[in-house]
């Protein structure tokens, strides 16, 4: 059960997480005003080194004004779309919020399902009382807490799922789809936007990936012109459409693609100038995951046959086709003997096998002894505190992590695509900055979290932040940081960077294994 109260409001001088530059002069300062708006943005799919395939000034100009995470991850499982925008929306892991990727065992029911890409169940909000039945908080909650008045509007291209997760809660959640021949807005459950945004007026002339920005943006612009929203939450689709296509090494795409993102940034950042409310307005720009690339294919089929050697028919789903491996049994109980097996067969790119135990109400993940001891300590570690971060009722029961750059999807069609989703560095780096009254001008070392999101913003907002998350307050980034969030940060800091190195290590070794 989650309850909330008050932030202590004792101030500290300095910060010791993170590099962000002191305050001036070194003196304690009166407490920064607070935002009046927040406008969060998920550009889906956007990987780190993106940033040096174009200028992107609007971009950079959030950048060089507030915070920046050089060394910001996912930081839980899985790096899916669906997942990370529900982390990012409650500041909890999976394992609470209940949306494991595209699919789960339903926890009332025990049979699995697929809602992420159910239409019928998102627009009968299947997603979001399955985020919220644990008395998960979430960011549109927190505005509806602090004023009832106040409405959230959250969009995407065509990720409805994207939209519903991240905005759950939420007075409007719009997305696109083409109708008719045009690609066209769509509501998402029974709140339509009132006829005075005429939002229906929004359209693009298809819906190719490198259309599907512009088109949120231009629908963002829309919903803040006419009902000013306490709360704008933007996906844009395209560069994680443009990766899964082309791949990550394709520079010349990729790089009309993500001049495409810092475009929609800069249609939101003007409308929000020309209606004299960006000085007054909390910025945040992450990503949901990053995108690895096909160097490796791990052998789907053998290993759909060598779980029926062990299982027989009998399961609830397999998922090999990302960059790790995910199984979930009618049975629980045989994890451990499916897990042993499939290790023994030492496929190409996949790196053990863990498996998922329940103790009470209490749920864990633990390696095969064979990638126990294939692992180093660190790396060993790191993957498990990953697994278990969807260690719920919901997750999978077995979990096989593949090796850096490899996943199962494979084409005819392409010499080159891209999957998400797994344990690896490439699909865990995404970018992350804040920026806005009350925050810090620098970059900060500090391994932030999508699941410090929440918390972080509900804090700077002025908002009730929910004992019981999971994530931290990223003091860091703050001007005026309390000393209990500096606490917080620094009591996560040394296992969160030791993970993170681990894995980022591991990662180097694999594709850049001479340097």
């Amino acid at each position: 059960m989650f309850c909330r109260g008050l932030l202590a409001l004792t101030f500290v001088l300095s910060l010791t997480v993170g590099t962000a530059p002191p305050l001036a002069g070194g003196a304690a300062s009166a407490a920064p005003a607070k935002p009046s708006y927040l406008v969060l943005i998920v550009m889906d799919g956007f990987r780190p080194d993106y940033l040096s395939l174009a200028p992107l000034h609007h971009l950079r100009a959030l950048m060089s004004q507030g915070t920046y995470y050089d060394t910001a991850w996912v930081g839980d499982l899985e790096s899916t779309t669906p997942a990370s925008h529900a982390t990012i929306g409650t500041g909890v892991y999976p394992r609470k919020h209940n949306v494991i990727g595209f699919g789960w065992r339903d926890p009332a029911t025990g049979r699995f399902t697929y809602a992420p890409t159910n239409t019928n169940q998102i627009h009968a909000g299947y997603l979001e009382k399955t985020m919220t039945a644990d008395g998960v908080p979430t960011l549109s909650d927190e505005v509806h807490l602090h004023n009832p008045l106040d409405r959230v509007v959250s969009i995407s291209g065509e990720k409805y799922y994207a939209a519903a997760t991240i905005g759950a809660g939420a007075d409007y959640q719009l997305y696109g789809w083409l109708v008719n021949g045009k690609f066209r807005p769509q509501v998402i459950g029974p709140d339509t936007p009132p006829a005075r945004t005429h939002f229906q007026t929004v359209t693009s002339s298809n819906s190719y990936f490198d259309l599907q920005d512009g088109f949120a943006a231009n629908l963002a612009v829309r919903m803040v012109d006419t009902i000013r929203p306490r709360a704008l939450l933007l996906n844009l689709p395209a560069t994680d459409e443009a990766g899964h296509y082309y791949g990550t090494h394709d520079a010349a795409d990729m790089r009309r693609i993500v001049k495409g993102d810092d475009d929609a940034i800069r249609k939101v950042m003007n409308e929000y100038k020309r209606l004299g409310i960006f000085s007054k307005t909390l910025f945040v720009v992450t990503a949901d995951h990053g995108m690895v690339e096909n160097s490796h294919i791990v052998p789907i089929h053998s290993m759909y046959t060598a779980f029926r050697k062990v299982a027989g028919t009998a399961q609830l789903d397999q998922e090999y086709r990302e960059s790790m491996g995910a199984v979930w049994l009618p049975d629980p109980s045989q994890a451990e003997t499916v897990a042993t097996s499939m290790a023994q067969q030492h496929f190409p790119g996949v790196e053990g096998a863990f498996y998922k135990v329940q103790t009470g109400n209490a749920f864990e993940f633990k390696a095969v002894p064979s990638t126990a001891a294939s692992l180093s300590k660190p790396l060993l570690r790191a993957y498990l505190d990953l697994a278990n971060t969807e260690a719920g009722p919901a997750g999978a029961d077995v979990l096989l992590p593949y090796r850096e750059d490899t996943l199962g999807f494979s084409t005819k069609n392409r010499k080159h695509w891209g999957k998400h989703g797994g344990f690896s560095w490439f699909s865990q780096h995404v970018p992350l900055l804040l920026e806005g009254p009350g925050v810090r001008h620098g970059v900060s070392h500090f391994p932030a979290e999508l699941v410090d999101i929440a918390p972080t913003i509900e804090h700077l907002m002025g908002w009730q932040v929910p004992t019981g998350v999971d994530g931290v307050v990223l003091g860091d980034a703050e001007l005026s940081p309390s000393a209990a969030d500096v606490s917080a940060q620094q009591a996560v800091k040394t296992r969160r960077l030791q993970d993170l190195r681990a894995i980022q290590a591991h990662s180097q070794a694999q594709t850049h294994p001479t340097q």
